[in-house]
């Protein structure tokens, strides 16, 4: 079962950090490899159980649950419920926390289960373009 983390420190403040960052729904506003997503359900996007859907470029749907959502701890966790990705059991967590230096430190972390073939290929897809270049935009944006 692969893990994957990735860390960014940024100047502002983990409050202001965790103000965009909090909406679940909102993935799509910051983050260049994401489109625009719907919760359904009438959920509100703080709601455990609450499902964002996303209709990605090549017309293939992501459902992703949100499973847990602190604004204490400023974190919230979620799990993949649809995708045309070969995984399955992916487990996510966003989290902001105080840094050292007076900013915020930011941590996307997943696990996930995969055949041993496709573990290589979806290792770098989510390294890269979904973690890489989101930390990318937040570390711009927050600095």
């Amino acid at each position: 079962m692969p893990d994957l983390s990735a860390t960014t420190t940024v100047g502002s403040g983990p409050e202001k950090v965790w103000a965009l960052l909090r909406d679940f729904n909102g993935l799509g506003a910051w983050h260049p490899a994401m489109p625009p997503s719907v919760i359904e359900e009438g959920c509100g996007p703080e709601e455990i159980g609450a499902v964002r859907r996303f209709v990605i470029p090549d017309g293939s749907v992501v459902r992703e649950r949100l499973t847990a959502f602190s604004d204490a701890d400023r974190s919230y966790s979620y799990t993949v419920e649809e995708t045309a990705l070969p995984l399955s059991d992916y487990r996510a967590t966003l989290a902001v926390s105080p840094a050292d230096s007076g900013g915020a430190t930011i941590t996307w972390s997943v696990s996930f289960s995969c055949a041993p073939e496709a573990e290589t290929h979806l290792e770098d897809f989510l390294r890269n373009v979904i973690f890489g270049s989101g930390m990318v935009v937040l570390k711009a944006r927050f600095q």
